[in-house]
């Protein structure tokens, strides 16, 4: 009884992270932003989106959405694809992001969570190293 649960539940898990592409989706990641660039800020603060998983990710319907004062939410246009290991920067056109206690969330096309950058205050945050 107990052999035939744990494989039930094995094979719910794979459904949910692999078939769904839950498990592939969550490897995409806020990798960098930048709160307060030199000078004035409007069309200069991006962030930028890391592909950590091994295949191609299609960002159609997903969003970026700020969390203090005046919140954004950008819908990533239909055809854009993030390459295996690669890095896609959004910059919006106006100010956007508070340059403190600000976070930027990232949600698949479902609306699901899949990342939340830290709260930096008044500067730069990133991961990893990055293509900015």
């Amino acid at each position: 009884m107990f052999s035939k649960l744990n494989s039930i539940a094995f094979t719910a898990l794979f459904f949910v992270f692999f078939w769904t592409g839950y498990g592939r989706t969550a490897q995409v990641m806020i990798n960098a932003l930048d709160l307060n660039p030199g000078g004035k800020d409007s069309g200069k603060e991006w962030v930028e989106l890391y592909n950590a998983a091994e295949i191609d990710m299609d960002l159609s319907g997903w969003t970026l959405e700020t969390t203090h004062g005046y919140k954004v939410i950008y819908k990533i246009p239909e055809g854009v694809i993030i390459c295996a290991g690669e890095y896609w920067v959004y910059t919006h056109d106006r100010q956007w992001l508070d340059n403190i206690d600000e976070m930027v969330i990232l949600r698949d096309a479902q609306g699901c969570l899949l990342y939340t950058s830290p709260s930096p205050r008044d500067l730069s945050t990133s991961r990893m190293p990055s293509s900015a």
